[in-house]
């Protein structure tokens, strides 16, 4: 209690404390773009992938394209109904944009069911009443740190090197491309 009677060493702490929460709120804006450079990053690798079934996919690269999907498709609604001059009830050029992102869905689930070890025609499983609660289960769980028939868990995620080295092999023949 001694230690914060005296003015002088109040004052320095304060100053001190004032400084780093300065530093830290400069820093937060770098911290958020360096973030965002990420979720874009996937989101622009899992449309690199369009057609990639085989291989695998990590949780973010995954659930980054899939939650950033309705805010571009209400985007290029937006955009479309104010060129075209389209009504709230009318269907635009985008739809185009949801029907390819529903096959984007289909390699990105594949992949991911890969990633935990799971064969990706269990992605039918959607189909089934409740099934969607049993592959939102695998869909949320951590990736497999063992090597499986699909790859090592180091060639996983969506970010690709500068070099391309773990750019993945277009599928060779038609029993590979769900396993």
């Amino acid at each position: 209690m001694l230690f914060f009677q005296d003015g002088l060493i109040k004052k320095e702490i304060m100053e001190i404390f004032y400084l780093l929460i300065l530093e830290t709120i400069m820093e937060l804006p770098n911290v958020l773009l360096i973030k965002a450079m990420k979720v874009l990053n996937y989101y622009v690798e899992s449309w690199r992938r369009f057609g990639d079934f085989r291989g695998r996919s990590s949780r973010p690269a995954y659930w980054w394209p899939f939650l950033l999907h309705p805010f571009v498709f209400l985007v290029l609604g937006g955009i479309f109904a104010a060129i075209l001059d389209l009504d709230t009830d009318q269907i635009g050029p985008e739809i185009v944009y949801f029907i390819a992102y529903v096959w984007l869905s289909i390699a990105l689930g594949v992949r991911r069911l890969h990633d935990i070890g799971r064969k990706g025609t269990w992605l039918l499983l959607g189909l089934v009443p409740f099934g969607n609660l049993v592959l939102l289960y695998w869909l949320v769980q951590p990736s497999s740190v063992e090597t499986n028939e699909w790859g090592d868990p180091g060639t996983q995620g969506a970010i690709m090197t500068a070099s391309g080295d773990t750019e993945p092999e277009p599928p060779q023949q038609t029993n590979d491309i769900i396993r």
